[in-house]
């Protein structure tokens, strides 16, 4: 009998993975960042989520660089809803003021992953109908809710080596 064993039990409040949301204007030849909804989870929940709308699209970016900083440094991997919204994030960062870097951050998106693995060829731009078909998700649901109940669907039926590890 083991009467001092020590274990640790995973926290539920850690962050896992970063969801990112962000809202494209597209109405123009150049793509540009109007707001930006992340959240940060787990398997089991949603840890904290934060957004940024109204506002110039300096101070969505100067938002954003301090998440990919945070995730960067805690080997966070960032998971979005389409391939257009990462190739708009490294767009608007290259013609951005700053200089930034997305080496050693982990970037997955769910389009890119359905494509590769199941026979849907094209994601619904909206994740509400997305979640709909797949049956999944609420309505009151936000959008990294919606990213999240996703990604934690379909991440069950891939190989264990096209996605990230869980951070415990």
């Amino acid at each position: 009998m083991i009467e001092n064993k020590w274990f640790c039990e995973p926290d539920d409040e850690r962050e896992s993975w970063c969801f990112l949301v962000p809202e494209l204007n597209t109405e123009r030849e150049e793509c540009r960042i109007t707001g930006l909804e992340v959240g940060y989870g787990n398997p089991k929940k949603m840890v904290r989520k934060l957004e940024k709308t109204d506002c110039k699209e300096e101070e969505i970016l100067e938002k954003l660089l301090g998440e990919i900083c945070y995730c960067r440094k805690r080997g966070i991997p960032i998971i979005t809803a389409a391939k257009k919204e990462i190739l708009t994030l490294r767009t608007r960062l290259l013609l951005g003021k700053e200089k930034t870097s997305l080496q050693k951050v982990e970037l997955l998106n769910i389009e890119q992953l359905l494509k590769e693995h199941f026979l849907v060829s094209k994601l619904s731009s909206n994740l509400s109908k997305l979640a709909e078909k797949l049956g999944i998700g609420k309505e009151s649901s936000g959008r990294v809710d919606l990213l999240r109940e996703i990604y934690l669907r379909i991440g069950t039926l891939l190989p264990e080596n096209k996605l990230p590890k869980v951070i415990e």
